[in-house]
Order: structure tokens, then sequence, then C-alpha cells
């Protein structure tokens, strides 16, 4: 959750100074970087030989598609909204990877799934629907 607050306030900071794109492209390339370092020190270099030439074009296409899009996507979208109101947003990506994996997958989700994906949609609904706290007046402070 850490993690998710300092990525949402950085990049709040940088797309009100930098283009999204810009600030997109920078985050996947350091991304990128780390897990270059990251990954051979830990696990030794990825095998990738005998890897077809779909899974190649499947991996280019997730990258594209499901990555650089969606965090585009996100930076722009912080230019629009409250930081406040990402970060609630950014809590509802679970619940919904498990609604498509209810209606795409045909899986079953327990009692408690439920229960934490209707506390998600309760929070998301009462912090993006609550009117912004006015500022308090200097005379008063």
């Amino acid at each position: 959750m850490f993690i998710a607050l300092f990525w949402i306030l950085i990049n709040k900071d940088l797309v009100k100074r930098h283009n999204p794109i810009v600030v997109t492209a920078y985050g996947l390339l350091a991304g990128t970087i780390m897990l270059a370092i990251i990954v051979p020190i830990t696990y030794g270099i990825p095998p990738v030989h005998g890897i077809s030439l779909k899974a190649w074009a499947a991996l280019i296409a997730s990258g594209i598609f499901c990555t650089a899009t969606t965090t585009l996507l996100w930076n722009w979208g912080m230019t629009k909204v409250p930081a406040s109101q990402a970060g609630v947003l950014l809590n509802a990506e679970p619940l919904i990877g498990s609604l498509l994996g209810v209606f795409l997958l045909h899986e079953h989700l327990g009692t408690l799934a439920y229960i934490g994906g209707a506390m998600i949609v309760t929070a998301a609904i009462v912090l993006t629907t609550q009117s912004p706290t006015p500022p308090a007046d200097p005379a008063l402070v």
C-alpha cells in the first residue's frame, strides 16, 4: 500500500510538470532497467531460446496494451482527478480481477471475497462522491 501511495503521489506531481506520455515512458524504462538488473541476480539469466514467435508476439502485445497503454491512461487520468480519488480507484483493481475470474473463467468466490468486494465498492462510492473539504481560511489559522 505504501508503494502504491508513493507511486500515485510521485506521478501526480510529475504529470503536473510533464506530459503523461513522457512520465509513462520514463516510468516503464526505469522499471525495465530495474528488472534487467534484479532478475539475473536473483534467478539467473532467463532461458529465452525455444520460445515460439507466437509467445513473443503475445508478450509484446501484453506489454503494449496491458502495461504501456493502461499506464499512459492512468497518468493522463491523474491530470483530471485528485490523487485521493485515483488511489481509491487503484484499490478497485483486485475487485475487477476477481469479477473477471467469476464471469469469464467461471471461478467461485467465498463469502469473505464478496464482503471485501462490497467494502471496496462502498469505499469507492463514499470517497469519490463526497464533496471536497473546503480549504482552511488563512485568516482563521
